[in-house]
């Protein structure tokens, strides 16, 4: 299964490739909190988990983090090659699957994971929020965003991938993140086609 799943996400990062579809540019959320970390003195490591085509990554490198960037597609890491070469900035990029990462425990000050959970199971969601807490020092950051219940935006590329994505209510967010400090869940939101469609996203700041 794991190498089906694999698969799967090589042949997603190669369409993107072909088709130009790559964003290149960081979300305004994770800007904000990766600015606010500077403030922080003993963040110094930081790792984007599942970054895909490396938008986050490059802006942490740019930011002047030592940074490292996983992601279970090949593909997607040599976007994100691509762009850290655009970009003039260096970060260590991995290929590894966000429920074994392979990374030691205690590695990182801080870890960001966005857009990524709901693409894995409920069953799985929680074993990757415990690898970000092994890989995370204690009082370390976490910032992840994951689509929520009210997103109606289903019939994507991303649920042919393994499975439908997962859609989580607050509650199970807040039972997710039970063994964590939550510093803040937020609800982000925008909508298309004369309000059709609509891009809901948990955004979920943590402390290890």
């Amino acid at each position: 299964m794991k190498e089906v799943v694999k698969d799967r996400w090589e042949d997603f990062h190669q369409v993107k490739e072909a088709d130009n579809m790559a964003l290149e540019w960081p979300d305004d959320y994770v800007v904000r909190y990766a600015k606010r970390w500077l403030k922080q003195v003993d963040i110094r490591k930081v790792l984007d988990m599942n970054c895909g085509a490396g938008r986050h990554t490059a802006l942490l490198a740019e930011l002047g983090y030592e940074t490292v960037g996983c992601d279970i597609s090949e593909a997607a890491l040599q976007l994100a090659r691509k762009l850290l070469v655009k970009r003039g900035v260096q970060a260590s990029l991995h290929q590894g699957n966000s429920l074994e990462l392979p990374f030691s425990d205690i590695s990182f000050d801080a870890l960001v994971a966005w857009r990524s959970l709901h693409v894995f199971s409920f069953d799985d969601i929680p074993k990757v929020l415990s690898e970000m807490r092994r890989v995370v020092r204690p009082g370390g950051n976490i910032l992840f965003s994951t689509r929520s219940d009210r997103n109606i935006y289903d019939e994507t590329r991303l649920s042919t991938i393994v499975h439908k994505p997962t859609d989580l209510t607050l509650e199970q967010i807040e039972a997710l993140c039970s063994g964590f400090q939550v510093q803040q869940i937020e609800l982000s939101e925008f909508t298309a086609n004369n309000r059709q469609l609509r891009d809901s996203y948990w955004v979920v700041a943590l402390t290890r």
